[in-house]
């Protein structure tokens, strides 16, 4: 009896760190997936053919705080030539979460020049070194 209650749990532990470790690994964009352009600076950047950093956050985020400071480190070395688009949630921008399915903070989506999504991280915090890496592979 005590064997079967300990393989029990040593499965559920085992199913539940699959599932976790894969909605917390980073996603792909879609092939011929194109950026939703519902909001004016996502618009502006695509308009301007440059590279697009969407970062979705909430206040009270403890991982968006980490996240913040680690963008506003490497802002200075990118903001000539990708697009930073922070969207904050609220009542305004609750449609723009809806519509790209954001149900984790934070989220970063990157984008290259023409619109195409290059990769996506749900509620997952990328260090300096992911985010630059991130940025140069659609600079």
């Amino acid at each position: 009896m005590l064997r079967r209650v300990t393989i029990l749990i040593i499965a559920s532990v085992v199913v539940l760190a699959a599932g976790m470790a894969y909605y917390t690994m980073p996603k792909s964009g879609f092939p011929n997936t194109k950026v939703i352009v519902d909001h004016p600076e996502i618009r502006e950047a695509l308009d301007e053919k440059r590279p697009l950093m969407i970062y979705f956050s909430s206040i009270g985020c403890p991982t968006c705080l980490m996240q913040d400071r680690v963008i506003s480190a490497v802002y200075p070395n990118y903001e000539s030539r990708v697009k930073f688009v922070y969207i904050l949630l609220s009542n305004s921008t609750e449609r723009i979460f809806q519509d790209w399915s954001v149900i984790k903070v934070p989220t970063l989506i990157f984008a290259d020049r023409e619109g195409n999504i290059i990769s996506r991280f749900d509620g997952r915090y990328l260090d300096e070194a992911s985010l630059r890496s991130e940025l140069e592979r659609i600079k």
